[in-house]
């Protein structure tokens, strides 16, 4: 399916919040959309048209130095112009290493299952599990490394990786059951089809890695350049409605979209509405609802919503209460 986004439209309301380098979000089933904050935030966004379990992984940077939280925002649709507007409704969560407390929190994951929400809680070498729901603290996970991106697996179990490697843990117990450094070099985002195959962007050799279940390298998609199909530090990546990939080619600030056998089908730029410089995504994920894509942009400190019905922009730069604020070693 071919989309047309509208790379100027006009949207009331798109720039009332603020952001410090937005990371990662996720849309559940409820529908829920959360945006994770490296450095203090994560965002979660309410929304009535939002219906996906796609996971959405984002890049970012690990140093925090003020408070964590969490805070919810209503989402609606403009009825003239069928762009999702969102506003602030709720905050949670402080800086510190409790349990509950969160040290740069990097990544969400929802296993909708078990109604649990993970965080992967990036200084405090942790994940912290909650209901999906209430948001009461279920379990905290000790891990050996500072985990970044997370995705859920088969059979009760987590995907993490840091910045060398990737792990496979079950939730349960806390159990490693895999750890992969070979053949990667920095692993950013990940995400699982419906066959339970991984595919995790490998940021400094300009490709994607696909895993088996249990870890064994089955082949590799793409390479470095800026050619269509070529790749530049991907970073976010996700699966469409038709379990096509579609990467975040943060180098070549564009999103581009690969069959899971690696052809590639589209090459996707955008501009900001103000200052007509094009994006920089490092998140993506895929409304499964309607086909558009949500996007985070690093540098811009914004939320991209593109779709066929237009191009609404989120947030700024700021150091209010909606404000992100990370660090800038990662990079």
């Amino acid at each position: 399916m071919k989309r047309t986004f509208v790379e100027h439209s006009e949207v009331d309301g798109g720039y009332n919040n603020a952001f410090h380098h937005p990371t990662t979000n996720i849309v559940n089933n409820n529908p829920m959309l959360i945006l994770e904050n490296s450095k203090r935030l994560k965002h979660n966004l309410n929304s009535d048209v939002l219906e996906t379990d796609s996971l959405l992984f984002g890049a970012g940077s690990f140093h925090d130095t003020s408070s964590s939280c969490l805070f919810s925002v209503q989402a609606s649709k403009d009825a003239t112009k069928q762009l999702k507007q969102f506003e602030l409704i709720n905050t949670i969560g402080s800086q510190g290493n409790k349990p509950g407390e969160f040290n740069s929190p990097f990544d969400i994951a929802i296993d909708h299952f078990s109604q649990l929400l993970f965080i992967s809680d990036h200084d405090n070498k942790r994940i912290q599990t909650f209901h999906l729901h209430s948001l009461t603290l279920k379990q905290v996970i000790n891990i050996c490394d500072k985990p970044n991106y997370i995705a859920i697996h088969t059979n009760n179990t987590l995907l993490v990786t840091s910045r060398e490697y990737v792990y496979k843990y079950s939730y349960l117990d806390g159990k490693q059951i895999w750890k992969l450094s070979t053949p990667f070099q920095a692993p950013t985002g990940i995400c699982v089809d419906y066959e339970g195959k991984i595919y995790v962007c490998d940021c400094f050799s300009h490709r994607i890695v696909v895993l088996s279940q249990n870890g064994q390298v089955e082949h590799t998609i793409s390479s470095e350049g800026s050619n269509f199909g070529q790749l530049l530090y991907p970073r976010g990546i996700d699966l469409d409605h038709l379990n096509n990939l579609v990467v975040c080619d943060n180098g070549n600030n564009r999103i581009q979209v690969f069959t899971r056998n690696g052809n590639c089908l589209n090459s996707y730029q955008c501009h900001h509405h103000q200052s007509n410089n094009l994006i920089s995504p490092e998140s993506v994920l895929v409304d499964k609802s309607d086909g558009s894509f949500i996007i985070t942009d690093w540098d811009f400190h914004q939320v991209h919503v593109l779709s066929s019905n237009g191009h609404l922009e989120i947030g700024s730069y700021g150091k209010d209460l909606n404000s992100f604020s990370i660090q800038q070693e990662w990079r």
